[in-house]
Protein backbone atom coordinates (compact mmCIF):
# COMPACT_ATOMS: atom_id res chain seq x y z
CA UNK A 1 0.00 0.00 0.00
CA UNK A 2 2.71 2.25 0.52
CA UNK A 3 3.85 1.82 -2.48
CA UNK A 4 0.57 2.82 -4.35
CA UNK A 5 0.30 5.49 -1.89
CA UNK A 6 3.84 6.91 -3.55
CA UNK A 7 2.81 6.89 -6.82
CA UNK A 8 -0.05 8.92 -5.82
CA UNK A 9 2.23 11.56 -4.15
CA UNK A 10 4.84 11.68 -7.31
CA UNK A 11 1.33 12.04 -9.49
CA UNK A 12 0.53 14.99 -7.18
CA UNK A 13 3.68 16.16 -7.21
CA UNK A 14 4.25 16.00 -11.09
CA UNK A 15 0.49 17.13 -12.04
CA UNK A 16 1.33 20.46 -9.09
CA UNK A 17 4.46 21.22 -10.97
CA UNK A 18 2.56 20.59 -14.77
CA UNK A 19 -0.16 22.87 -13.36
CA UNK A 20 1.48 26.10 -12.21
CA UNK A 21 3.63 25.94 -15.52
CA UNK A 22 0.29 25.61 -17.74
CA UNK A 23 -1.24 28.48 -15.64
CA UNK A 24 1.54 31.27 -16.52
CA UNK A 25 0.35 30.39 -20.57
CA UNK A 26 -1.41 33.17 -22.00
CA UNK A 27 -4.55 31.30 -23.30
CA UNK A 28 -7.74 31.13 -21.99
CA UNK A 29 -8.77 28.79 -19.16
CA UNK A 30 -10.66 26.09 -21.03
CA UNK A 31 -7.13 25.17 -22.84
CA UNK A 32 -5.53 25.55 -19.89
CA UNK A 33 -7.52 22.85 -18.30
CA UNK A 34 -7.51 20.76 -21.77
CA UNK A 35 -3.84 20.68 -22.05
CA UNK A 36 -3.44 19.90 -18.19
CA UNK A 37 -6.13 16.98 -18.64
CA UNK A 38 -4.15 15.51 -21.29
CA UNK A 39 -0.68 15.55 -19.56
CA UNK A 40 -2.62 14.57 -16.59
CA UNK A 41 -3.79 11.28 -18.13
CA UNK A 42 0.04 10.78 -19.63
CA UNK A 43 1.60 11.22 -16.50
CA UNK A 44 -0.73 8.65 -15.11
CA UNK A 45 -0.81 6.51 -17.44
CA UNK A 46 2.98 6.20 -17.33
CA UNK A 47 3.21 5.80 -13.95
CA UNK A 48 0.08 3.41 -13.70
CA UNK A 49 2.28 0.91 -16.00
CA UNK A 50 5.55 1.52 -13.77
CA UNK A 51 3.69 0.08 -10.96
CA UNK A 52 1.95 -2.52 -12.69
CA UNK A 53 5.52 -3.38 -14.24
CA UNK A 54 6.01 -6.12 -11.28
CA UNK A 55 2.67 -6.43 -10.04
CA UNK A 56 0.63 -7.45 -12.86
CA UNK A 57 -2.98 -6.02 -12.87
CA UNK A 58 -6.27 -5.57 -14.42
CA UNK A 59 -9.21 -3.14 -15.31
CA UNK A 60 -10.22 -3.58 -11.93
CA UNK A 61 -7.07 -3.29 -10.04
CA UNK A 62 -6.21 -0.27 -12.29
CA UNK A 63 -9.19 1.66 -11.68
CA UNK A 64 -8.75 1.04 -7.66
CA UNK A 65 -5.22 2.56 -8.14
CA UNK A 66 -6.26 5.64 -9.96
CA UNK A 67 -8.84 6.07 -6.91
CA UNK A 68 -6.81 5.85 -4.46
CA UNK A 69 -3.91 8.01 -6.40
CA UNK A 70 -7.48 10.60 -7.10
CA UNK A 71 -7.59 10.38 -3.15
CA UNK A 72 -4.09 10.74 -2.30
CA UNK A 73 -4.42 13.68 -4.26
CA UNK A 74 -7.41 15.65 -2.54
CA UNK A 75 -5.63 14.67 0.75
CA UNK A 76 -2.79 16.67 -0.14
CA UNK A 77 -4.86 19.85 -1.72
CA UNK A 78 -6.49 19.81 1.32
CA UNK A 79 -3.44 19.56 3.74
CA UNK A 80 -2.28 22.09 1.39
CA UNK A 81 -4.99 24.39 1.32
CA UNK A 82 -4.82 23.96 5.47
CA UNK A 83 -1.55 24.93 6.06
CA UNK A 84 -1.90 28.32 3.76
CA UNK A 85 -5.03 28.69 6.04
CA UNK A 86 -3.29 28.07 9.09
CA UNK A 87 -0.28 30.41 7.88
CA UNK A 88 -2.47 33.54 7.01
CA UNK A 89 -0.94 33.32 3.27
CA UNK A 90 -4.20 32.73 1.47
CA UNK A 91 -7.92 32.34 1.92
CA UNK A 92 -9.00 28.58 2.14
CA UNK A 93 -12.37 29.61 0.56
CA UNK A 94 -11.04 30.88 -2.72
CA UNK A 95 -7.91 27.86 -2.98
CA UNK A 96 -10.71 25.35 -2.65
CA UNK A 97 -13.22 27.32 -4.97
CA UNK A 98 -10.75 28.08 -7.63
CA UNK A 99 -9.98 24.33 -8.08
CA UNK A 100 -12.97 22.24 -6.55
CA UNK A 101 -15.62 24.58 -8.34
CA UNK A 102 -14.53 23.83 -11.98
CA UNK A 103 -16.07 20.89 -13.98
CA UNK A 104 -12.52 20.41 -15.73
CA UNK A 105 -11.28 19.50 -12.22
CA UNK A 106 -13.68 16.60 -12.13
CA UNK A 107 -13.51 15.25 -15.55
CA UNK A 108 -9.47 15.30 -14.85
CA UNK A 109 -10.08 12.63 -11.97
CA UNK A 110 -12.26 10.58 -13.86
CA UNK A 111 -9.59 10.42 -17.01
CA UNK A 112 -6.92 9.62 -14.28
CA UNK A 113 -8.82 7.01 -13.37
CA UNK A 114 -9.34 5.63 -16.58
CA UNK A 115 -5.29 6.26 -17.48
CA UNK A 116 -4.63 3.94 -14.95
CA UNK A 117 -7.08 1.38 -15.27
CA UNK A 118 -6.17 1.04 -19.09
CA UNK A 119 -2.58 0.73 -18.15
CA UNK A 120 -3.41 -2.47 -15.96
CA UNK A 121 -5.42 -3.44 -18.75
CA UNK A 122 -3.11 -3.23 -21.22
CA UNK A 123 -0.62 -4.29 -19.55
CA UNK A 124 0.80 -7.43 -18.41
CA UNK A 125 4.04 -7.43 -15.99
CA UNK A 126 5.38 -4.52 -17.57
CA UNK A 127 4.73 -5.99 -21.56
CA UNK A 128 2.12 -4.88 -23.46
CA UNK A 129 -0.84 -7.61 -23.72
CA UNK A 130 0.05 -10.84 -25.93
CA UNK A 131 -1.52 -10.61 -29.10
CA UNK A 132 -2.19 -13.34 -31.55
CA UNK A 133 1.03 -14.73 -32.06
CA UNK A 134 1.63 -16.20 -35.95
CA UNK A 135 2.92 -20.09 -35.39
CA UNK A 136 6.52 -20.18 -36.49
CA UNK A 137 7.78 -21.27 -39.87
CA UNK A 138 9.56 -23.97 -41.46
CA UNK A 139 10.72 -22.26 -43.94
CA UNK A 140 14.24 -19.78 -43.95
CA UNK A 141 14.04 -15.70 -43.98
CA UNK A 142 14.54 -15.06 -47.29
CA UNK A 143 16.54 -11.89 -48.78
CA UNK A 144 14.55 -8.96 -50.61
CA UNK A 145 14.92 -9.00 -54.19
CA UNK A 146 16.36 -6.09 -55.90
Amino acid sequence: MAKKIGFGVALWLIGFVLYSGILVLPLAAVFQWIIFIILSAVVAYFLAMAFFKKQPGDLKAGAFLGLLWVIVGVAIDWLTVGIAAISGQANPTQLVAALYLQIWFYINLVVVIAAAAAAAHLTHGGQLAPSQSQPPTSQPPQLPMR
